[in-house]
C-alpha cells in the first residue's frame, strides 16, 4: 500500500471496520486528494479517481472511500493526502495578507506593539459570540463593549446581567436583551458564567468571524501555545448582535435572519460608535439569493444608505457569497417571436419540506410569459408579466405558483416568481422540470435566472448556466466593501493563491458598478471556536487520529464568510491610523493597495477578484496618520442620535417620475450602457481618475444624494470648492480623449443636454426638464 497520510488512513480504517459508521465524509461522497503517482495516470483512473487538476508529478482529484483502498494499493500510487490536511490557519492567512505587519507580539508575556487597532469598534452581527474565549479579553476584563442579544424574549430588568436593549431611536419596539462590558467581564470571572450573561452562540459562525477580526489569540490550542491564531485587529473593541433566528437553532435546524433584524444590527453598532465617540467597522457574513442582484434591493438600498448617512462613523463590509459553483444562476436570450426552455433538476429535501423558487429578472419594457412543467407531467398555462396563476395539485399533490408581475424593491426591472410548494408531509416531485418563456415581441429578451433556495433543497438549473452574476444579496449593495475568497494553498503549495471555487462571483445583474471589491483568504481558516466544535462526535477532523488538544479552542471553517472579517479587522487598522477616513475613502484605498498577481490577472477589476487581493501592510501604510485626539466623552444616553434615511416610497416615486418624462427611458438605457465604462476608466485609467477628483465628481456625488433625499434642494454652483460647469468640462475632454468610440460619440450627440444641469435647478426642475426638446434623437 501506498503511503496515505493520517487522515485518510483514519478514515479507511474506520470504513473498513464498519462502512456504515463512518459519519463523514460517508461511501458516496467524492474525497479530494493530492496524489503523487508513477508511471501512467490512466489505471488510477480507471479505479474511480476523477482528476480535478494537474501539478506536474502530482495531481488533484475526487476517490470515494469505497475506492480508496484499490487507489492506495496500486503499484502506480506513491501517496496519498487528502486535500486541506495541512488547513491554512490565522497564522498561515495573517501574514500571507501581510497583517502582521501592522503589528506585533510578544508571545512570552502577551504584549503588542505596533497598531493592533486598539480604539476602535468592530461590530460582529451574526449567530453571536462565544464570550468566554480568552481571544476576546484584554486579561481578565472583556474587549467586548456590548451584546445584544435578539434571539431571547424581551426583558426589561437588570438581573442576572440582563437589561433591556439600548437601542437608537430608530428601534420602536426592540427584542432580546442587552449585556454590557461589566457584566461580561463578570461572567468570564464566575463560576457559572452563563447564570450572569446567557447568550451563547450555538452555531459558532460568529465566534469564528469575530476571532478573524479580532481575535488576540490569547488561548492556546490546536497544538499551539497563547498568541498564535492572532486576528487581524487583535486589541480593537468589539460590539457584538446575535440576529434572531439566524444560523443553527437549538432544535438543530438553521434559519435565516429578518431584514430588519440585520438592519436594527447595524444600527445598534453605528448607535454605540456615536455615544462612545469611537469609529466602527461592521462585518455581515451573510447573504441570499432573493432579489433583483443589481443592487437596487430593498436591504442593500437601506445599507447603502446607512452607510452613506454614517460615512465618517462606521464601514460596512459584507461577504460575496458562497454561490460560485452551485449551478443556480442562468442567463440566456429569449428570442425575438421565439422561446426558451430551462431545466432544473429538482431533489428531495433530505430533513423536511420546503418551497422551491425560482426568479427570472429581464427588462420591464419588454413582454414574456411563463409556464412550468413538473417531471414526467404536461405544462402549466402560460402567465404573463401581469398576472399570477396557482395550479393546483400538479406537484406530487402539492401546487406550483407562477407570479408574473413579482418585481420588488427598488429595482425599476421586471421578474417572474415561481415557487413549487410540496403537499403537507411531503415533498415537491423530484426529477427535471422545465420553465419555458416564450417572447411575442420583435427582439430578443435577456434573462437572468436565480435558483433562490438552492441552499436547502439541494436542486440546481442544468442549461444556460454560468457563475457570473452570484453574489448574494446584500453583498451588491454599491456604497459597501464587499468581499470574496481567494485560498491560500495546500502544504505542497498546489493551487496556492486560486479563487476559491465556491467565491461567488460579479458583475452586478445591469453591470453598473464592479462587485466584488477585493478577496481574502477564505478557505479552512482556523479561528476560535465553540464547545460543541471540538467535542461533537461526527466531526472528523485530523485532531480525532491524533489528539484533541490539536483543535482545542480553535477550529477550521472556509466561505466568503471567513474571507470578510479578514478585511474588517483590516479596517480598523486603518481607522485607528486616521480616525476622519469616510467610507469611500477606506473602500479606495483598499483597492488601490491590492495585491495583483499571476492569479488575478493584469485586467482588473474583473468579476471573480474584484480588484484583487487585499493587502494589509499596504493599505494601512497608505493611509496618513492623524494625531491621537482626548478621548472622547461619550454621549449621554438619554438622548439619542436619530439616524435618518431616504424613504424607500420616496425613491420609488423619483425614479417612476423619471420614466414617465419624454426622455426618462431613453436617458435609463444610456445610462445603463455607459456608466459601466465610465466607471472603470476612472478606477483604471490614471489620467481619467485625475480629472475625476479634481473636478470634485465625489462632492458632486454626494451632491446627488443629498439632492435625492430633498428633490426641491437647489443644484449649487460651487460643492466643496469645486464649481459645476468647469468640472464638467473637464470630465467631457477627458472622457472624450480616452473613452471607447461608441462612447465618444455618444457624449458629442448628448453634449447639449448637459445644459439642462443649471445651478439653482432642484432635482424635480431636472426631471421635467426631461420633458423638454432639446435636440432630434
Amino acid at each position: 500500500m501506498a503511503r496515505l497520510d493520517p487522515e485518510l488512513r483514519y478514515l479507511l480504517d474506520q470504513f473498513s471496520a464498519a462502512p456504515t459508521a463512518v459519519a463523514a465524509p460517508n461511501a458516496t461522497t467524492p474525497i479530494r486528494v493530492m496524489l503523487t503517482y508513477a508511471n501512467d495516470l490512466q489505471p488510477l483512473i480507471d479505479l474511480g479517481f476523477t482528476v480535478d487538476s494537474y501539478h506536474e508529478e502530482r495531481v488533484a482529484g475526487y476517490i470515494t472511500l469505497p475506492g480508496l483502498a484499490a487507489l492506495a494499493n496500486h503499484p502506480n500510487t506513491i501517496q496519498l493526502a487528502k486535500s486541506g490536511t495541512y488547513y491554512p490557519t490565522l497564522n498561515d492567512s495573517i501574514p500571507n495578507i501581510r497583517a502582521n505587519e501592522v503589528w506585533q507580539v510578544n508571545a512570552g508575556n502577551g504584549t503588542f506593539t505596533g497598531n493592533t487597532g486598539r480604539g476602535v469598534i468592530v461590530g460582529i452581527v451574526d449567530t453571536g459570540i462565544d464570550y468566554r474565549h480568552k481571544a476576546f479579553r484584554n486579561g481578565t476584563d472583556s474587549r467586548i463593549l456590548r451584546i445584544w442579544d435578539q434571539s431571547v424574549p424581551f426583558a426589561t430588568e437588570t438581573s442576572s446581567g440582563k437589561q433591556a436593549p439600548t437601542v437608537p431611536t430608530t428601534i420602536t419596539s426592540p427584542k432580546g436583551v442587552e449585556y454590557v462590558q461589566e457584566k461580561i467581564t463578570d461572567a468570564i470571572a464566575a463560576a457559572n458564567p452563563l447564570s450572569i450573561v446567557g447568550q451563547m452562540d450555538i452555531d459558532g459562525h460568529g465566534t469564528h468571524v469575530a476571532g478573524t477580526a479580532a481575535g488576540n489569540g490569547s488561548q492556546s490550542g490546536g497544538c499551539h501555545g497563547g498568541f498564535h491564531y492572532v486576528g487581524v485587529a487583535p486589541q480593537a473593541d468589539l460590539i457584538v448582535v446575535k440576529l434572531d433566528h439566524f444560523g443553527r437553532q437549538p432544535d438543530g435546524k438553521s434559519l435565516g435572519a429578518g431584514d430588519a433584524d440585520i438592519l436594527n444590527g447595524v444600527r445598534y453598532v453605528i448607535f454605540h460608535a456615536i455615544l462612545l465617540g469611537k469609529r466602527a467597522v461592521i462585518n455581515l457574513s451573510l447573504g441570499g439569493q432573493v432579489g433583483s442582484h443589481d443592487g437596487m434591493g430593498t436591504l442593500e438600498q437601506d445599507l447603502n444608505i446607512l452607510q452613506r448617512v454614517n460615512t465618517d462613523v462606521a464601514c460596512i463590509v459584507i461577504s460575496a457569497g458562497n454561490e460560485g459553483n452551485d449551478n443556480f444562476h442562468a442567463q440566456t436570450d429569449v428570442p425575438a417571436n421565439g422561446a426558451v426552455e430551462l431545466t432544473m433538476t429538482v431533489q428531495t429535501f433530505v430533513e423536511e419540506p420546503h418551497d422551491e423558487t425560482i426568479e427570472i429578472w429581464y427588462d420591464p419594457a419588454l413582454s414574456l410569459t411563463c409556464a412550468v412543467q413538473p417531471d414526467g407531467g404536461a405544462f402549466t398555462a402560460a402567465v404573463n408579466k401581469t398576472s399570477a396563476q396557482t395550479f393546483v395539485g400538479i406537484n406530487n399533490g402539492g401546487d406550483v405558483r407562477i407570479d408574473g408581475d413579482a418585481g420588488f424593491g427598488n429595482s425599476l426591472d421586471e421578474s417572474f416568481a415561481i415557487r413549487l410548494i410540496p403537499p403537507a408531509n411531503g415533498k415537491s416531485k423530484a426529477g427535471t422540470w422545465r420553465i419555458r418563456l416564450t417572447n411575442p415581441g420583435a427582439a430578443p429578451v435577456p434573462i437572468h435566472a436565480w435558483l433562490t433556495s438552492f441552499g436547502k433543497t439541494g436542486s440546481s438549473l442544468t442549461n444556460f448556466v454560468n457563475n457570473r452574476c452570484t453574489l448574494s444579496e446584500p453583498g451588491s449593495a454599491e456604497e459597501v466593501i464587499t468581499v470574496g475568497s481567494h485560498r491560500l494553498g495546500t502544504f505542497l503549495g498546489i493551487n496556492d493563491g486560486n479563487i476559491s471555487d465556491f467565491s461567488s462571483r460579479g458583475p452586478t445583474r445591469t453591470g453598473l458598478f464592479n462587485k466584488p471589491d477585493l478577496t481574502a483568504p477564505g478557505e479552512n481558516i482556523t479561528a476560535p471556536g465553540i464547545t460543541k466544535d471540538r467535542t461533537e462526535v461526527t466531526d472528523y477532523l485530523c485532531f480525532k487520529c491524533c489528539c484533541d488538544c490539536c483543535a482545542d479552542f480553535y477550529v477550521d471553517m472556509q466561505g466568503t464568510s471567513m474571507a470578510a472579517p479578514h478585511v474588517t479587522g483590516a479596517v480598523a487598522l486603518m481607522l485607528k491610523k486616521d480616525r476622519t477616513l469616510n467610507h469611500r475613502a477606506v473602500k479606495a484605498l483598499l483597492i488601490a493597495n491590492v495585491l495583483i498577481d499571476a492569479q488575478t490577472g493584469s485586467i482588473i477589476p474583473n468579476p471573480d477578484w474584484g480588484f484583487g487581493k487585499i493587502n494589509v501592510a499596504k493599505a494601512v501604510d497608505a493611509v496618513t496618520e492623524t494625531p491621537s485626539a482626548a478621548p472622547a466623552t461619550p454621549a449621554p444616553i438619554p438622548a439619542p442620535t436619530p439616524m435618518t434615511a431616504l424613504p424607500h416610497r420616496q425613491l420609488i416615486d423619483l425614479q417612476e417620475r423619471f420614466l414617465r418624462t419624454t426622455r426618462g427611458a431613453e436617458w435609463r438605457g444610456l445610462i445603463r450602457t455607459y456608466a459601466q465604462e465610465i466607471n472603470q476608466l476612472i478606477n483604471s485609467n490614471k489620467r481619467v481618475a485625475t480629472v475625476w477628483h479634481r473636478s470634485g465628481g465625489p462632492a458632486w456625488v454626494r451632491v446627488a444624494f443629498q439632492m435625492a433625499a430633498t428633490p426641491t434642494m437647489p443644484l449649487p454652483d460651487v460643492a466643496n470648492g469645486y464649481n459645476l460647469q468647469a468640472g464638467i468640462d473637464r470630465m467631457l475632454t477627458i472622457l472624450k480623449r480616452y473613452g471607447s468610440a461608441p462612447l465618444v460619440q455618444l457624449l458629442g450627440q448628448y453634449e447639449s443636454d448637459l445644459a439642462l444641469v443649471q445651478p439653482g435647478r432642484s432635482l424635480l426642475q431636472l426631471l421635467d426638464s426631461l420633458d423638454e426638446p432639446v435636440h432630434a434623437v
